[in-house]
Protein backbone atom coordinates (compact mmCIF):
# COMPACT_ATOMS: atom_id res chain seq x y z
CA UNK A 1 0.00 0.00 0.00
CA UNK A 2 1.28 3.45 -0.98
CA UNK A 3 0.78 6.64 1.02
CA UNK A 4 -2.00 7.85 -1.32
CA UNK A 5 -3.91 4.59 -0.87
CA UNK A 6 -3.63 4.90 2.88
CA UNK A 7 -4.81 8.50 2.87
CA UNK A 8 -7.85 7.59 0.73
CA UNK A 9 -8.72 4.69 3.03
CA UNK A 10 -8.33 6.87 6.13
CA UNK A 11 -10.61 9.50 4.60
CA UNK A 12 -13.29 6.87 3.96
CA UNK A 13 -12.97 5.70 7.56
CA UNK A 14 -13.31 9.26 8.88
CA UNK A 15 -16.45 9.65 6.79
CA UNK A 16 -18.07 6.69 8.54
CA UNK A 17 -17.39 3.75 6.20
CA UNK A 18 -17.41 0.81 8.65
CA UNK A 19 -15.45 -1.48 6.33
CA UNK A 20 -12.75 1.16 5.85
CA UNK A 21 -12.71 1.70 9.61
CA UNK A 22 -12.08 -2.01 10.10
CA UNK A 23 -9.24 -2.00 7.57
CA UNK A 24 -7.69 1.07 9.17
CA UNK A 25 -7.88 -0.65 12.55
CA UNK A 26 -6.14 -3.79 11.31
CA UNK A 27 -3.44 -1.72 9.63
CA UNK A 28 -2.71 0.14 12.84
CA UNK A 29 -2.29 -3.23 14.55
CA UNK A 30 0.76 -4.30 12.56
CA UNK A 31 1.76 -1.12 10.78
CA UNK A 32 2.39 -0.77 7.04
CA UNK A 33 5.59 -0.44 5.06
CA UNK A 34 6.06 0.24 1.37
CA UNK A 35 9.55 -0.77 0.30
CA UNK A 36 11.64 0.80 3.09
CA UNK A 37 9.19 3.59 3.87
CA UNK A 38 6.93 3.30 6.93
CA UNK A 39 3.43 4.36 5.91
CA UNK A 40 1.74 3.54 9.20
CA UNK A 41 3.40 2.82 12.54
CA UNK A 42 1.97 0.04 14.68
CA UNK A 43 -0.33 1.58 17.28
CA UNK A 44 -2.66 -0.81 19.19
CA UNK A 45 -4.50 2.08 20.87
CA UNK A 46 -5.41 3.64 17.50
CA UNK A 47 -6.24 0.19 16.17
CA UNK A 48 -8.73 -0.34 18.97
CA UNK A 49 -10.24 3.11 18.39
CA UNK A 50 -11.04 2.32 14.75
CA UNK A 51 -12.13 -1.27 15.42
CA UNK A 52 -14.56 0.02 18.03
CA UNK A 53 -15.99 2.54 15.54
CA UNK A 54 -16.39 -0.23 12.95
CA UNK A 55 -17.97 -2.55 15.52
CA UNK A 56 -20.53 0.12 16.41
CA UNK A 57 -21.24 0.50 12.70
CA UNK A 58 -22.06 -3.20 12.43
CA UNK A 59 -18.91 -4.81 10.99
CA UNK A 60 -18.83 -8.44 12.17
CA UNK A 61 -15.05 -8.88 11.90
CA UNK A 62 -14.51 -5.68 13.88
CA UNK A 63 -16.80 -6.99 16.62
CA UNK A 64 -14.70 -10.14 16.91
CA UNK A 65 -11.44 -8.16 16.96
CA UNK A 66 -12.87 -5.80 19.60
CA UNK A 67 -13.75 -8.87 21.66
CA UNK A 68 -10.15 -10.06 21.25
CA UNK A 69 -8.88 -6.82 22.77
CA UNK A 70 -11.33 -7.12 25.68
CA UNK A 71 -10.43 -10.76 26.32
CA UNK A 72 -6.73 -9.90 26.64
CA UNK A 73 -6.98 -6.39 28.10
CA UNK A 74 -5.06 -4.78 25.23
CA UNK A 75 -5.26 -0.98 25.54
CA UNK A 76 -8.43 -1.41 27.60
CA UNK A 77 -9.63 -2.98 30.82
CA UNK A 78 -9.84 -6.76 30.52
CA UNK A 79 -13.49 -7.78 30.38
CA UNK A 80 -14.02 -11.48 29.68
CA UNK A 81 -17.82 -11.46 30.18
CA UNK A 82 -18.27 -8.65 27.64
CA UNK A 83 -15.88 -10.35 25.22
CA UNK A 84 -17.87 -13.60 25.51
CA UNK A 85 -21.13 -11.73 24.81
CA UNK A 86 -19.63 -10.20 21.68
CA UNK A 87 -18.23 -13.52 20.47
CA UNK A 88 -21.62 -15.15 21.10
CA UNK A 89 -23.42 -12.45 19.13
CA UNK A 90 -21.25 -13.16 16.09
CA UNK A 91 -21.44 -16.94 16.56
CA UNK A 92 -25.19 -16.53 16.01
CA UNK A 93 -24.28 -14.87 12.70
CA UNK A 94 -22.13 -17.85 11.76
CA UNK A 95 -18.71 -16.25 12.23
CA UNK A 96 -15.96 -18.88 12.11
CA UNK A 97 -13.55 -16.42 13.71
CA UNK A 98 -15.92 -15.84 16.63
CA UNK A 99 -16.21 -19.60 17.22
CA UNK A 100 -12.44 -20.14 17.21
CA UNK A 101 -11.51 -17.06 19.24
CA UNK A 102 -14.10 -17.79 21.92
CA UNK A 103 -12.79 -21.35 22.16
CA UNK A 104 -9.25 -19.99 22.59
CA UNK A 105 -10.48 -17.53 25.22
CA UNK A 106 -12.06 -20.38 27.19
CA UNK A 107 -8.86 -22.42 26.96
CA UNK A 108 -6.79 -19.44 28.20
CA UNK A 109 -9.19 -19.18 31.14
CA UNK A 110 -8.80 -22.94 31.80
CA UNK A 111 -12.44 -23.57 30.94
CA UNK A 112 -11.52 -26.60 28.91
CA UNK A 113 -14.93 -28.28 28.73
CA UNK A 114 -16.43 -25.18 27.15
CA UNK A 115 -13.47 -24.90 24.78
CA UNK A 116 -13.80 -28.53 23.68
CA UNK A 117 -17.53 -28.11 23.08
CA UNK A 118 -16.83 -25.18 20.75
CA UNK A 119 -14.01 -26.97 18.93
CA UNK A 120 -16.37 -29.89 18.31
CA UNK A 121 -19.06 -27.51 17.05
CA UNK A 122 -16.50 -25.96 14.68
CA UNK A 123 -15.58 -29.41 13.40
CA UNK A 124 -19.21 -30.19 12.54
CA UNK A 125 -20.43 -26.78 11.38
CA UNK A 126 -17.42 -25.80 9.24
CA UNK A 127 -16.05 -29.27 8.39
CA UNK A 128 -12.71 -28.28 9.89
CA UNK A 129 -10.47 -30.44 12.07
CA UNK A 130 -8.32 -28.52 14.53
CA UNK A 131 -5.07 -29.34 16.28
CA UNK A 132 -6.55 -27.65 19.35
CA UNK A 133 -9.27 -30.32 19.59
CA UNK A 134 -6.74 -33.08 18.90
CA UNK A 135 -4.48 -31.69 21.63
CA UNK A 136 -7.39 -31.72 24.09
CA UNK A 137 -7.86 -35.45 23.47
CA UNK A 138 -4.11 -36.09 23.47
CA UNK A 139 -3.51 -34.41 26.84
CA UNK A 140 -6.95 -34.97 28.39
CA UNK A 141 -7.96 -31.30 28.60
CA UNK A 142 -11.70 -30.94 29.14
CA UNK A 143 -12.29 -34.53 27.99
CA UNK A 144 -11.13 -37.99 28.94
CA UNK A 145 -7.66 -38.57 27.49
CA UNK A 146 -8.03 -40.55 24.25
CA UNK A 147 -4.85 -40.79 22.18
CA UNK A 148 -6.52 -42.96 19.53
CA UNK A 149 -9.07 -40.25 18.85
CA UNK A 150 -6.32 -37.63 18.94
CA UNK A 151 -4.31 -39.53 16.32
CA UNK A 152 -7.36 -39.84 14.06
CA UNK A 153 -7.76 -36.08 14.18
CA UNK A 154 -4.06 -35.46 13.56
CA UNK A 155 -4.19 -37.78 10.54
CA UNK A 156 -7.24 -36.01 9.12
CA UNK A 157 -5.43 -32.69 9.46
CA UNK A 158 -2.25 -34.01 7.86
CA UNK A 159 -4.05 -35.63 4.91
CA UNK A 160 -6.77 -33.06 4.24
CA UNK A 161 -6.55 -31.61 0.72
CA UNK A 162 -9.91 -29.79 0.72
CA UNK A 163 -10.48 -26.04 0.58
CA UNK A 164 -11.02 -26.15 4.35
CA UNK A 165 -7.64 -27.70 5.03
CA UNK A 166 -5.45 -26.36 7.80
CA UNK A 167 -2.49 -24.07 7.25
CA UNK A 168 0.98 -25.52 6.68
CA UNK A 169 2.04 -24.86 10.29
CA UNK A 170 -0.90 -26.90 11.64
CA UNK A 171 -0.28 -29.72 9.15
CA UNK A 172 3.35 -29.89 10.21
CA UNK A 173 2.35 -29.90 13.86
CA UNK A 174 -0.14 -32.72 13.22
CA UNK A 175 2.62 -34.79 11.62
CA UNK A 176 4.83 -34.08 14.62
CA UNK A 177 2.22 -35.48 17.02
CA UNK A 178 1.67 -38.53 14.83
CA UNK A 179 5.42 -39.06 15.07
CA UNK A 180 5.22 -38.76 18.86
CA UNK A 181 2.58 -41.48 18.94
CA UNK A 182 4.99 -43.86 17.24
CA UNK A 183 7.99 -42.73 19.25
CA UNK A 184 6.15 -43.15 22.57
CA UNK A 185 4.36 -46.34 21.54
CA UNK A 186 1.08 -44.71 22.54
CA UNK A 187 -0.92 -46.83 20.09
CA UNK A 188 0.53 -50.23 19.43
CA UNK A 189 4.22 -51.04 19.25
CA UNK A 190 6.87 -48.34 19.30
CA UNK A 191 8.33 -47.66 15.84
CA UNK A 192 11.35 -45.41 15.47
CA UNK A 193 11.15 -45.82 11.67
CA UNK A 194 7.58 -44.52 11.48
CA UNK A 195 8.30 -41.77 14.02
CA UNK A 196 11.23 -40.63 11.89
CA UNK A 197 8.99 -40.54 8.78
CA UNK A 198 6.48 -38.19 10.39
CA UNK A 199 9.09 -35.98 12.04
CA UNK A 200 10.62 -35.51 8.58
CA UNK A 201 7.22 -34.55 7.17
CA UNK A 202 6.75 -32.08 10.02
CA UNK A 203 10.17 -30.57 9.40
CA UNK A 204 10.03 -30.69 5.61
CA UNK A 205 10.95 -26.99 5.37
CA UNK A 206 13.44 -27.13 8.25
CA UNK A 207 11.22 -24.91 10.38
CA UNK A 208 9.77 -27.28 13.00
CA UNK A 209 12.19 -27.09 15.91
CA UNK A 210 10.73 -29.91 18.02
CA UNK A 211 10.83 -32.36 15.11
CA UNK A 212 14.36 -31.29 14.21
CA UNK A 213 15.53 -31.91 17.77
CA UNK A 214 14.02 -35.39 17.87
CA UNK A 215 15.50 -36.20 14.45
CA UNK A 216 18.90 -35.23 15.86
CA UNK A 217 18.25 -37.73 18.66
CA UNK A 218 16.93 -40.69 16.65
CA UNK A 219 18.76 -39.93 13.41
CA UNK A 220 17.50 -38.84 10.02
Amino acid sequence: MKINDWEELLELAKNGDMNAQYEVGTMYEDGIKFNTETIVKSNPAKALKWLLKSHKGGNSNATVRYADYLSKGICCKKNIPKAVRLYRSEIKNGSFLAFTNLAKTYSHENKWKKAVKLYEQIQIKFNVNSNELAHCYYFGLGVTKDKKKAQKLYRKIAKDKSVNRNCEYDINDANYYIGLHYLNGDIGKQSIKKARKYFKLANIDNDHKSSAELLMLIGE
